[in-house]
């Protein structure tokens, strides 16, 4: 019997030794260049057409080559890190796909392709995908299948999330290009659902108690001082528990997170409320002030990137909130934008850290104490008012070529040196 048993044991352990060898590998099998200003002036042109349609339900059409496909798994592959992500076209099928480092320096490489065939979405409909896991090519109706439990088990999880023919309405191929019929939910419908699927949404009844008390305190006694907006969202008074709810108080986590939301709304503009004035929030109609009447170091734009960092930080995670914020700076280099800021850089690094810091159980509650306190001078050093700005695409690619380049990794560091002195949370 014993040895029964080992055998058995022995045949499961290569069984698991086997398949962890067919299905992973020992690199990664994609690559993709690091982002650099021209891969997101590409995406900003083939997005155009969602500009403006916020509050538009018709479905809008991608035209997609190799060069957006390339500078899309760039920028992509930054928010997602460490996973790599590609993306291409070939004569007769479109590819996309990711490696990701695993323990024992193994990969996961996951390829999808797709023929090039014109396809019609409908109901029940999966577009003809076929597999590749490690070494191991999937047939097609194993591959349809796996796809299709993958979008039900996300569906009973999380119950909100749109069925693929609710978004993917059709596919058009032509020589060197992919037409894409997308119907888009609205900005923030789709952030709501990320902050869902992440773990990490707020409350919307404790971010209009805090907007509210934000609104309040500003009526009684007006500030145009960041610092002193931070400090009221970090000291609204939060109900605890009560015979007529027998609602727990919330935690220092929920606080903190919709603490952030609140500052980010209020003092945010547009960007923000796209992504987190939802219509539960908005109805309390707390008013808002006038858009860059708040100020940091005398600057309408610092406490934007501040507060919309830290929001998102609390609510999606840091890696996507650094590479949103690398994106906004690209695109700022751009012909129609301000200039890579390093100073704006700054704004959003310390956002997300104290985003990051209160929303981890260990150290909320300490955060939330910090922030009553906060000064100006511990959200943005003034020594970092100094860093570089207003480079344009030629001149921040002279300089620095990309977001990998060791000059620009040493400027982050840098700007971590100055947040570190001044006593921002890591």
């Amino acid at each position: 019997m014993m040895r029964f048993l080992r055998n058995v044991l022995i045949v499961l352990v290569l069984l698991l030794v086997g398949g962890g060898l067919l299905f992973t590998s020992s690199g990664p099998l994609f690559s993709a260049p690091a982002p650099r200003p021209d891969n997101m002036a590409v995406v900003k042109q083939a997005l155009s057409d969602f500009k403006g349609r916020d509050n538009v339900a018709e479905p809008v059409t991608l035209r997609l080559s190799n060069k957006e496909l390339a500078a899309g798994s760039s920028l992509a592959g930054r928010a997602l890190a460490p996973t790599i992500v590609s993306s291409r076209l070939t004569d007769t099928q479109w590819e996309a796909g990711f490696s990701r480092p695993l323990p024992l320096g193994r990969w996961l490489n996951v390829e999808a392709s797709l023929p090039a065939k014109d396809f019609v979405n409908s109901p029940d409909a999966i577009p003809p995908v076929q597999l590749k896991i490690g070494m191991v090519r999937l047939p097609q109706w194993l591959s349809g299948r796996l796809v299709k439990w993958a979008v039900r088990a996300a569906r009973y999880k999380y119950p909100d999330l749109p069925a693929p023919s609710h978004v993917l309405k059709s596919m058009h191929f032509s020589a060197g290009e992919v037409a894409v019929t997308l119907s888009v939910p609205r900005v923030r419908e789709i952030y709501a659902k990320a902050s869902d699927v992440a773990g990490l949404r707020a409350d919307d009844g404790l971010v209009r108690g805090a907007l509210c008390h934000l609104a309040a305190e500003q009526k009684r006694h007006p500030s145009t001082a960041f610092d002193e907006q931070v400090r009221r969202a970090f000291a609204t008074p939060l109900p605890g528990k009560t015979a007529a709810t027998d609602a727990a108080a919330p935690t220092s986590e929920a606080r903190n997170r919709a603490s952030m939301v609140a500052l980010a709304i209020f003092v945010g503009g547009e960007r923000a409320h796209r992504l987190f004035y939802t219509p539960k929030i908005r109805d309390a109609a707390c008013p808002l002030p006038p858009e860059d009447q708040i100020k940091l170091a005398g600057r309408a734009d610092l406490p934007k990137h501040w507060a919309i960092s830290g929001a998102m930080s609390a609510t999606m995670g840091t890696e996507m909130t650094g590479a949103l914020g690398e994106w906004k700076e690209l695109s700022d280099s751009l012909a129609d934008g301000t200039g890579f800021s390093f100073v704006d850089m700054t704004a959003n690094r310390s956002g997300f850290r104290y985003g990051q810091a209160g929303t981890r159980p260990q150290t909320a509650a300490a955060i939330t104490q910090k922030m009553q306190h906060i000064t100006e001078s511990a959200l943005v050093p003034q020594a970092a008012l100094s860093n570089k700005e207003g480079l344009a695409n030629q001149q921040f690619t002279e300089d620095f070529s990309d977001l990998d380049s060791n000059k620009y990794r040493a400027s982050i560091a840098m700007i971590d040196g100055q947040l570190n002195r001044a006593g921002v949370p890591r």
